[in-house]
């Protein structure tokens, strides 16, 4: 899958200038899907679902343990639980990250920030009835 180069990023947003987390990263090579969809025929638009399709089957493919984003494991607030299955903790730790809290937009946004709810790590994504996944 195609990914844009990262040039910087900081992810602790009290130790930051702008006192926020930030990413810069290369502008993503291609044109807007709505900007020329209307002008493909049906063989284009065939082609670019199975494309898709195919990106989606690998993303399918990859298998996690938990829910919730990277962050530094060396930042005590999200080191890796002790519970934590052995082989999780050899990837995690190895790699200098660990698995935290969601920083994702639609847990953390407006309302939502006001909401008492675990925003993990989460070892699936029920809450009470009602299943998250994306």
């Amino acid at each position: 899958m195609p990914v844009p180069k990262v040039y910087a990023w900081w992810s602790r947003a009290q130790e930051s200038p702008v006192k926020a987390e930030y990413i810069i990263m290369e502008k993503a090579k291609g044109v807007l899907l709505q900007s020329v969809y209307d002008d493909l025929d049906l063989k284009e638009r065939w082609m670019l679902v199975q494309a898709i399709a195919k990106y989606q089957q690998s993303w399918s493919e990859a298998s996690f343990e938990k829910y919730g984003s990277l962050y530094y494991e060396t930042d005590p607030q999200y080191a890796t639980p002790k519970e934590t299955s052995p082989r999780q903790n050899e990837r995690t730790r190895s790699s200098g990250f660990t698995i935290g809290p969601t920083a994702g937009v639609e847990w953390n946004q407006y309302e939502t920030l006001q909401v008492e709810f675990d925003r993990g790590p989460c070892k699936s994504l029920v809450l009470g009835n009602i299943n998250y996944i994306y």
